[in-house]
């Protein structure tokens, strides 16, 4: 069987072991070097690189004559997974979603839609935000909220130096650090900077999101939640198991 596995996350890479058995052929997409630096070597992997469009994902299942398509990206990254349904979709075949469990219950913090909706509340309101949604928003966050407001974590990369910069964030204002982040870190960053929001993704158990909702009850802010994008999945799995269960039924389709 020919897989293309879109890893985008720890339990993506962590699926990649079981799918290396018999005559499969395993085609892991990362968007960059440094997710391709985390693959395992095998005879039976072979990486991609680079960030693909819909036109490029067709491309690929078209010339590497792919059996099924494993989407494992990040739960915010809604462009990828929306191309790769549309990729799917055009070539008839497949596509698998795999993800990790939502991780912050409706009745905890006060949860948006959308960075706009989010932001009109924030300027609403008064005192400094701790944004922990990635480097990516910032553009638009400071797009509406006073960036004198905006404290943020983000990776200690070059290209994080630069979204920042592009959101005139003064970099006192940021943490340049990798995660995970512990209670204890999540607290000092509260207090180092008077925060009196903290806003965060729904990013799951793996994300460390106990530690953020510790933090902010043992500190008495708010919490606010940017939910995960609505996207209509074919078939979405949140086991390992399950979906390797699953994987082991379509053996016999492809003979392999």
């Amino acid at each position: 069987m020919n897989i293309l596995l879109f890893s985008g996350t720890k339990n993506g890479r962590e699926l990649i072991p079981h799918l290396l058995y018999g005559n499969n052929t395993l085609y892991v997409s990362s968007a960059s070097e440094y997710g391709a630096s985390l693959l395992p070597e095998s005879p039976n992997l072979i990486p991609l690189v680079g960030k693909l469009d819909q036109k490029d994902i067709e491309l690929l299942i078209e010339e590497k004559c792919i059996d099924i398509v494993i989407d494992s990206t990040h739960p915010y990254a809604k462009e990828i997974s929306l191309n790769i349904l549309a990729s799917c979709k055009k070539r008839n075949i497949e596509s698998l979603r795999f993800e990790r469990e939502r991780g912050i219950p409706e009745n905890i913090g006060k949860h948006f839609v959308t960075i706009a909706d989010l932001c009109d509340y924030l300027n609403k309101k008064e005192g400094n935000i701790l944004f922990t949604t990635g480097v990516k928003d910032l553009g638009e966050i400071t797009a509406i909220v006073d960036s004198k407001r905006v404290y943020a974590r983000v990776l200690p990369v070059e290209s994080s130096i630069k979204d920042i910069d592009r959101g005139n964030i003064p970099h006192n204002q940021i943490v340049f650090q990798n995660p995970p982040f512990s209670f204890e870190d999540n607290l000092e960053h509260i207090k180092k900077f008077s925060i009196k929001y903290l806003v965060t993704k729904d990013s799951g158990k793996e994300g460390n999101i106990e530690e953020k909702i510790e933090a902010v009850n043992g500190t008495g802010i708010e919490l606010l939640v940017l939910d995960r994008p609505d996207i209509k999945y074919n078939r979405i799995f949140y086991s390992r198991n399950n979906l390797l269960d699953y994987l082991a039924t379509l053996g016999s389709r492809y003979g392999k």
